[in-house]
């Protein structure tokens, strides 16, 4: 599975060896990955979204009040699913890249073992299969749930999905 969702423009999350940064970190047009360095301080949210909007692809999947900053610095206060996190895709190369993830959970892009796919990639996926935008929107509100997110002590959802497709009258 992980393999193929690079298919659809989803980069690795964990670190690539010093050999692989090279070529990969200057691909800056990831899905789940932004690769570039912050320049701090930052006044605020609103700030982060001026600046930074053409290069954090997951930006409009934010909610208008979430958390992007720690004090005057990049990066969501919280850890959870969707906002601004470190990522150690590029933390290797030279001179130094700093590279964000949407989430601060592990997924099956940082960890194979893992099979937590947020709604960012999810999005990606189901376009590139050619479903249309109004319906992946309707399958996401009823497919993407808070309460899947992973649960770290053994890296499985806490409530496994639906896989989608597969949905019962009942659901529907």
């Amino acid at each position: 599975l992980h393999e193929w969702l690079h298919s659809f423009g989803l980069a690795d999350e964990y670190a690539y060896s010093k050999e692989e940064a090279p070529f990969y970190c200057r691909n800056k047009n990831f899905v789940n990955v932004a690769i570039f360095n912050d320049v701090p301080p930052y006044t605020g949210d609103g700030d982060v979204r001026a600046r930074h909007s053409d290069v954090i692809p997951w930006l409009p999947y934010l909610s208008a009040t979430a958390k992007l900053t720690t004090g005057d610095q990049l990066g969501s206060p919280v850890r959870g699913d969707l906002g601004i996190f470190p990522s150690n895709t590029c933390k290797i190369v030279v001179p130094p890249l700093k590279s964000w993830k949407p989430t601060s959970y592990s997924t099956v892009m940082e960890n194979p073992h893992t099979n937590y796919i947020p709604k960012p990639y999810w999005t990606a996926i189901l376009s590139g299969i050619g479903i249309a935008p109004t319906r992946i929107t309707e399958l996401l509100k009823r497919s993407v749930k808070p309460e899947w997110l992973i649960n770290n002590s053994n890296t499985q959802p806490v409530n496994p999905p639906t896989p989608l497709g597969t949905e019962t009258s009942k659901e529907l």
